[in-house]
């Protein structure tokens, strides 16, 4: 078993203990706030409005640098 930051002790997931280990996993994930994150299906990222305006900006750089000379791409 190894000793989490908390104190508590963690055993290693093994081929033969899941059913113990999960028990006291779900039981430290619930003590320290984080079971949620198990429970929750994650959710898509919220799209940002500026999105557009921000690649508009992006590729008027780009060409506005590439009109200059600059060079950006990767070697």
């Amino acid at each position: 078993m190894e000793q989490s930051r908390t104190g508590m002790l963690l055993e290693k997931l093994t081929a033969t203990n899941y059913s113990t280990w999960s028990v006291r996993m779900q039981h430290f994930l619930k003590r320290e706030g984080l079971w949620k994150v198990v429970e929750t299906p994650p959710q898509p990222p919220e799209e940002d409005e500026d999105d557009d305006e921000k690649l508009a900006l992006a590729e008027a750089q780009l060409e506005k640098d590439e009109s200059f000379g600059y060079d950006h791409t990767w070697s």
